[in-house]
């Protein structure tokens, strides 16, 4: 599969009326073009295999080819597997169908690629700019040759029941997936002209489970009424990051982490993306409450400095600061992280 996009703009300001529809009619005339190109090459192949409508088998076989990645790189190979067991179909099964109709466990192992790159973070790209008066190109993408396919393994395992001609069904899903040579933007010092550059730089896990429960309580001809109510559990962690990201952490352990802050009193780090944390955390201080009015700050402030960290026992030291209007008390030690990592999810719909 191949992809080319080409496209031309122009426009004109200056012109002396709206009605003449020609860019020669115009003082400033400007104009660009853009040209690019992309393929895509895939091979697949499957089996599948039923026995009896009990024992279900599949294989996968697939490559992918990308002109993104540089000469050397640009094919990955992704095979995967899958079975299904449909217990409830055994000879031996002996519960009365009428109550529990389908008993089906699920099991699926694989990868899958990702190529989501722009089409020049592999090559670098130049940008027109001016220097010393004259037109000149500068660099705007930092080139990387060395990146490649960012794969994913996963395995997945799965439970289905039917209860009274599938009138109640229950799902339940789990997963477990770690993924490798992760695509990531990483930061460039500001010494140089570039802000970032793309790099396969580690692995990441990445895990959880759902539940799904779906029922038909009304079905006439003409009318019919359905629940379904599902609960999900996600989480990640980070695996390992390469070492040139590697330090030694206040406790003297090795620590390996891109970006993030560090504590000026201390020199504690925290933030960006670490080994043995998750993946997308946000950091803020926590907040005692909000002062509402100038009476409730000037008090604040009165206590906090005669009584120091004693005007509240059962929390931490506090500096006000004012935003909007309103006084905040923050507390001066490291930011705490938010929860965004966990992802816990309960929906209900009724049709």
């Amino acid at each position: 599969m191949s992809w080319r996009y080409w496209y031309l703009t122009a426009n004109a300001t200056g012109s002396v009326s709206d009605k003449v529809p020609i860019l020669d009619s115009g003082v400033n005339f400007t104009a660009s073009n853009q040209d690019t190109k992309q393929v895509l090459i895939s091979y697949f192949g499957r089996v599948n295999y039923n026995y009896d409508n009990r024992y279900i088998l599949s294989a996968t076989v697939r490559t992918d080819g990308s002109s993104k990645f540089a000469e050397g790189n640009r094919w990955g190979f992704f095979p995967a597997g899958s079975l299904a067991w449909i217990i409830s179909e055994e000879p031996y099964w002996d519960v009365d169908k009428s109550v529990m109709n389908t008993f089906k466990f699920r099991a699926s192992y694989g990868q899958t690629g990702n190529n989501g790159i722009g089409l020049y973070d592999t090559y670098g790209a130049f940008s027109s700019s001016l220097y010393g008066g004259q037109s000149t190109l500068l660099p705007s993408t930092m080139q990387n040759k060395d990146m490649k396919w960012e794969t994913t393994t996963q395995l997945d395992l799965g439970l289905d029941l039917g209860f009274f001609n599938d009138r109640l069904r229950l799902v339940m899903d789990y997963y477990n997936k770690r993924t490798d040579d992760m695509l990531f933007s990483i930061t460039l010092p500001d010494t140089g002209s570039l802000g970032s550059v793309k790099a396969n730089v580690g692995s990441a896990r990445f895990y959880g489970f759902e539940i799904e429960l779906n029922s038909v309580n009304i079905q006439t001809k003409n009318f019919t009424w359905s629940t379904g109510l599902t609960y999900s559990f996600n989480k990640n962690k980070v695996l390992s990051l390469p070492d040139e990201y590697k330090y030694t952490d206040l406790n003297g352990k090795d620590a390996w982490r891109i970006g993030g802050y560090t504590m000026s009193e201390s020199g504690e780090r925290f933030g960006g993306t670490a080994v043995g944390e998750p993946l997308g955390r946000i950091w803020g201080y926590k907040i005692s409450h909000i002062l509402q009015n100038d009476a409730e700050a000037a008090a604040t402030a009165s206590r906090t400095a005669t009584a120091g960290p004693t005007a509240c026992p059962s929390r931490d030291a506090r500096t006000p600061v004012t935003t909007s209007g309103a006084t905040v008390l923050a507390p001066r030690r490291r930011p705490t992280a938010g929860s965004r990592s966990t992802r816990r999810t309960c929906t209900a719909s009724e049709t």
